[in-house]
């Protein structure tokens, strides 16, 4: 199994830059873990302090859009993005373990610049209705109304978009083992969040404080999924910008 950027420290004293790109992907994910934290727990605050009818909690509510918590969701897929966008671009040096991958990192950036795009302008909200045509997307045993088509929708996008990418994901899975495990601990929480806890609130009928609660521990999930999801993202990056190719290449054989 091919090494990860924690394994291929180089000898002798490592120089600033270098430094500073390996210690990246860990300080990304504890600000960004820290902040969607700090953001519940002010939300759960002013809950249990019965100041959720004021202004303020309007600008921290997770259950409503265009405020600060969806534009922070936002803003962390976006960061993820930009990591995948540059692994798949040509500013990095050429490292073939990571530029044999340049496809799935492109297709990667995309996918999260555009579920940024839905976490703040909430499109995935506004879809229910025209979604309605397509019978083929209605789930019935969740008995959700207008929201399971478009989890049905996403969820085909995913299946297609694994098929087409399927050697290139068997080859990272092999090539970036902790890496890949980190993705899909990530991509599985957020998941939770998005899909699990929102058809849990809809067919139990939260309302109140439950749903309130709910809300909360809902875009938890989400954020904190995100704030994981930086960190494969990241540490291949902190790789191409740090490793030495002739020692690439000895390891692959080469």
């Amino acid at each position: 199994m091919a090494q990860g950027p924690e394994n291929t420290v180089e000898t002798g004293e490592m120089n600033p830059q270098h430094a500073a790109w390996r210690a990246l992907p860990k300080r990304l994910f504890i600000a960004l873990a820290a902040f969607d934290t700090l953001l519940v727990l002010a939300y759960f605050a002013m809950i249990a302090l019965d100041r959720n009818h004021n202004s303020l909690f309007a600008v921290l509510n997770l259950d409503k859009e265009a405020n600060l918590p969806s534009w922070f969701a936002g803003a962390q897929l976006l960061i993820i993005a930009v990591g995948y966008l540059v692994l798949g671009s040509r500013l990095i040096p050429d490292r073939r373990k990571v530029t044999v991958l340049r496809p799935l990192w492109l297709a990667l950036g995309i996918g999260f610049v555009l579920l940024s795009a839905d976490e703040v302008s909430a499109i995935h909200e506004r879809m229910g209705r025209a979604l309605r045509r397509f019978h083929f997307l209605k789930v019935h045993i969740f008995n959700i109304k207008g929201l399971d088509q478009w989890m049905v929708l996403y969820l085909l996008i995913a299946l297609c978009l694994v098929l087409i990418f399927s050697k290139q994901l068997i080859r990272a899975w092999r090539e970036w083992r902790v890496e890949a495990l980190l993705f899909v601990l990530g991509f599985g929480v957020l998941v939770g969040g998005a899909f699990i806890a929102e058809m849990a609130q809809i067919m139990f009928r939260w309302e109140g404080g439950r749903l309130l609660l709910e809300a909360g521990f809902e875009e938890w999930l989400e954020m904190f999924g995100a704030s994981i999801l930086v960190l494969p993202a990241y540490r291949i990056l902190s790789y191409a910008m740090t490793s030495d190719p002739d020692l690439e290449s000895e390891a692959l054989g080469g």
